[in-house]
């Protein structure tokens, strides 16, 4: 690889990285919003409600469907379920903090942030399908999570071929 090509393959790198960074940090403070408005207040987060003809887009409907808690387990009187919007706020965390060690050098934890971004990436047909036909309600702040996680999986992906182009 010719010296200006090495640069150029490098400024799209850095380009890349501070893309991989932003978007995850963004995920990670849209699922502490909608967690802390739907979970803590018990109110729909800013921007969530709207009716455009037969689409519903209602995100505390969304967060309260049975569809949206996994584990359910009955103890006595009492059911235990994890809300799938605590399992995105620990999900994004997660990636958040490890977009922040890649920038500092940590290169391995790419294949990390790389994994998770596929499993979510896999998991968004599910999410919609739920959204649409199960509970008829989208959420908004679900979208953008869902185009996050899109983002980072294709910019994970690019980094690791432009790696293997540049070593």
């Amino acid at each position: 690889m010719s010296k200006g090509c090495r640069e150029d393959v490098l400024r799209i790198i850095l380009i890349l990285d501070v893309l991989l960074v932003v978007t995850n940090i963004i995920g990670w403070v849209i699922t502490l919003l909608y967690y802390y408005y739907v979970y803590t207040l018990g109110v729909n987060p800013p921007l969530c409600y709207a009716k455009i003809g037969e689409l519903v887009v209602n995100c505390a409907k969304v967060a309260r469907a049975p569809e949206s808690k996994i584990l359910n387990i009955r103890i006595d009187n009492h059911v235990i379920s994890i809300p799938v919007a605590l399992i995105a706020v620990v999900w994004f965390t997660t990636k958040a903090i490890l977009s922040i060690y890649y920038i500092l050098g940590w290169r391995r934890v790419l294949d990390a942030i790389l994994y998770l971004s596929g499993l979510g990436l896999a998991l968004i047909p599910y999410l919609i399908w739920i959204e649409l036909f199960e509970v008829h309600a989208l959420c908004t702040y679900c979208t953008f999570l869902q185009i996050f996680i899109a983002v980072t999986f294709i910019v994970a992906l690019e980094l690791k071929l432009m790696y293997r182009r540049v070593s």
